[in-house]
């Protein structure tokens, strides 16, 4: 269980709803993995896309 905010998980399921594989977001912490979908910080030092 995450512990996200609702307008993130509101996100989270459109992404999810749309087969989304990487979600870009500032908003959620970098490489984490929700519902099979990897959240990627655009903006993370490190960040490979």
């Amino acid at each position: 269980m995450y512990k996200i905010s609702f307008w993130d998980a509101l996100i989270v399921a459109a992404a999810q709803r749309a087969v989304c594989k990487i979600l870009f977001t500032e908003d959620l912490s970098h490489g984490m993995k929700i519902a099979g979908i990897e959240i990627v910080n655009p903006f993370f030092k490190f960040a490979v896309l």
